[in-house]
């Protein structure tokens, strides 16, 4: 074998180890966010005013896993939780109507934070202000939702996203400056 061929080889094995281990990385790093995503509504499920203890966590799930592994994945996460929450029994039976729109400000969330990531100060802002107008305006305009349901699904969801979503900078500019960079 010349040299070029063995260092042909070298860079080929080096090549398929990295796609492995982006791969798994991914997929380690889904499956941890999402147990989290399903763990911790479950744990503060009773607890009074649990919104602003889930709801940030929760959307920074989301914003984690748009950054750091990719839309899909992070569209995948978004389904669960409220799928989850409701068919547990964790959220108010009067809210049932809601969980869709609730899906879909997620989806909408990641969408605008992941076309705006380079920027991720706006990405964030852009994409809880998103969230929070396709969450609420059904609510509001289209739905007999009680006034509490009416009022979780206000103000509320734009800072719990954005608390997240600040959350998730911070822990990007530690994992950065460790030299685990998110993907780009």
């Amino acid at each position: 074998m010349t040299q070029y061929q063995n260092a042909k080889l070298k860079y080929q094995n080096h090549v398929s180890n990295s796609f492995v281990n982006v791969k798994s990385r991914a997929i380690v790093e889904t499956v941890i966010c999402t147990i989290i995503a399903v763990v911790f509504p479950a744990i503060f499920a009773h607890a009074p005013q649990n919104q602003f203890i889930v709801g940030p966590i929760v959307n920074a799930v989301l914003f984690w896993v748009a950054l750091r592994v990719g839309i899909t994945n992070a569209l995948f996460i978004a389904v669960i939780p409220s799928l989850i929450a409701l068919f547990r029994g964790l959220l108010p039976p009067t809210s049932a109507p809601v969980v869709p729109f609730i899906i879909l400000g997620n989806c909408a969330m990641i969408l605008a934070f992941s076309f705006l990531k380079s920027r991720i100060w706006l990405g964030v802002f852009a994409g809880s202000t998103i969230k929070t107008l396709v969450i609420f305006l059904p609510v509001w305009l289209f739905l007999n939702s009680s006034p509490p349901v009416t009022f979780m699904m206000s103000w509320p969801q734009l800072v719990t996203a954005i608390v997240g979503g600040f959350v998730v900078i911070i822990l990007n500019r530690k994992s950065f400056a460790s030299g685990c960079h998110p993907r780009a």
